[in-house]
């Protein structure tokens, strides 16, 4: 008797990361837009038309949600066919001017090749044939402009790509290769449009470059644009380059239109570090592929995603990024079963962080804390300690020696398979991106960051509440506080 087929490997539909825009009161037509598509005989994957609606949310007012759209994707997944459906309803039924715009010639092309095929085949479809005005496919000057006002105009990115358009969605595809020259020019095309969208598409940039795509995907993990709606698939910190699951994790098109023997033809040629961009969609590459303190498998083995608290004191420290662009709050106490410390980063917000003071206090109130520490060498941090004092809160400021000991003995910890933490995706990543910070002359050393696009406050805030859980040196308590440990 023969044993059942194995289900194909499929990729992955759903985003690892997702930032929703504030303020969406419905979809509006958006779900129309995707049936329309599938009537032109275009039938988007599942990932493909959630990303579509992704950017159709509608406002109280009925204007766009997100003012700013993005999608990270590796290449070759079907970036376009999330775009079809919003082109194609945008300007047939929304009478909306839309503006594509990529890097290279050759990729402008392939989008007005598709266009072109709905627009330009009377045969095929004759409805939408009925609705041009005009179709210029001069170099330079290529446009399909509708009886109702709308419109799609392409354009390969220059300094000065974007003189002369007016339109109401700007598509920048290719991201990775913007620079803010680029965006100088194209931004105003959309200035003046009551409900205007800009749509980014890429891929996760190689190091130096991207600086405007780095910047919005920044804002998505720190959470700072409220009219940002991002999607994104990435493979995380550390993973098997070579291991087909992971592939499919962070492919969607897999099994729609890549297949395996692709990505090994291409891990044969390319460099890691290429490979983790452009097919596994990775962000900083080139930093998890340099030296980390603590090894992926060592720091891996030492997370619990389902530790419980012992009832205990706890610990909290604060950190804030040098440009205050993020501030991170840890908590550190004792698990049940095994009586260990374990670190748990309780909050991580972008933007200015006052709003620690009262989430402190919060905690300070339900719970016994036996400390709150920060390293005074951070301003950001420090300007929190008198609105803390203020509020009854004693606060330990680190010493010099004391930041050289919290770091290593939370290194020794971890290594030593002597502490837990919460497998937290913004702790891995920080510690992924931490390196070493000479500190003294004596080789002592803090965290420092591989470099200024990543956050690692988790990893800092998580080793000063360790560090403040076992102290004696803590700062002595104002009043006490009585309740159980929990963390929430």
């Amino acid at each position: 008797m023969s044993s059942p087929l194995a289900e194909p490997l499929m990729g992955n539909q759903i985003p690892t990361f997702e930032h929703v825009p504030d303020g969406i009161v419905g979809l509006g037509d958006a779900e129309d837009a995707v049936f329309l598509a599938e009537g032109y005989q275009f039938e988007p994957d599942p990932w493909q038309r959630d990303t579509t609606l992704s950017w159709m949310g509608l406002k109280a007012d009925g204007r766009w949600a997100a003012t700013r759209c993005g999608l990270s994707v590796a290449r070759q997944d079907g970036k376009t066919g999330a775009l079809e459906p919003r082109i194609l309803y945008g300007m047939t039924e929304l009478a909306e001017r839309f503006l594509y715009t990529a890097h290279e010639i050759k990729t402008a092309k392939k989008m007005m090749s598709r266009l072109f095929f709905y627009f330009d085949n009377p045969s095929v479809f004759p409805k939408l044939y009925r609705q041009v005005v005009e179709i210029r496919k001069a170099n330079g000057q290529e446009i399909i402009l509708l009886k109702n006002g709308g419109s799609i105009e392409f354009a390969a990115r220059t300094r000065g790509s974007g003189r002369g358009y007016t339109v109401d969605v700007l598509i920048i595809d290719e991201a990775q290769e913007l620079t803010e020259l680029h965006l100088a020019a194209l931004q105003p095309t959309i200035s003046t449009s009551l409900n205007r969208q800009t749509i980014f598409l890429g891929t996760p940039p190689a190091q130096g470059m991207g600086v405007v795509w780095t910047k919005i995907h920044q804002d998505a993990h720190r959470g700072t644009n409220p009219r940002l709606a991002w999607r994104e698939w990435d493979n995380g910190p550390e993973v098997d380059l070579d291991d087909p699951q992971v592939i499919a994790a962070v492919n969607p098109g897999f099994g729609y239109r890549l297949d395996l023997e692709s990505f090994e033809d291409d891990r044969g040629v390319m460099s890691d570090a290429t490979y983790l961009r452009e097919r596994l969609g990775c962000w900083g590459a080139e930093q998890i592929l340099s030296k980390r303190v603590i090894d992926d498998l060592t720091w891996r083995a030492s997370g619990d995603p389902t530790l419980i608290d012992a009832g205990k004191e706890v610990a909290l420290s604060v950190d804030v990024a040098p440009d205050a662009s993020s501030t991170s709050i840890s908590g550190a106490t004792w698990t049940t079963t095994e009586g260990m410390p374990y670190v748990d980063v309780l909050e991580t917000r972008g933007g200015a962080p006052d709003w620690a003071v009262n989430y402190i206090a919060g905690v300070y109130e339900r719970q016994d804390v036996r400390a709150v520490v920060i390293d005074p060498a951070n301003p950001h941090a420090l300007a929190l300690v008198d609105p803390l004092k203020e509020k009854g809160i004693a606060v330990t400021l680190l010493t010099v020696r004391q930041v050289i000991s919290s770091t290593l003995q939370f290194y020794k910890a971890v290594m030593g398979a002597e502490m837990r933490h919460m497998s937290q995706i913004s702790l891995d990543l920080a510690m992924a991106g931490a390196r070493k910070r000479p500190i003294g002359t004596a080789g002592g050393w803090g965290w420092g960051r591989a470099n200024d696009t990543i956050d690692i406050t988790p990893v800092v805030s998580a080793t000063n509440a360790l560090w403040g859980l076992r102290s004696t040196e803590v700062a002595k308590k104002q009043k006490k506080r009585t309740g159980a440990a929990c963390f929430v």
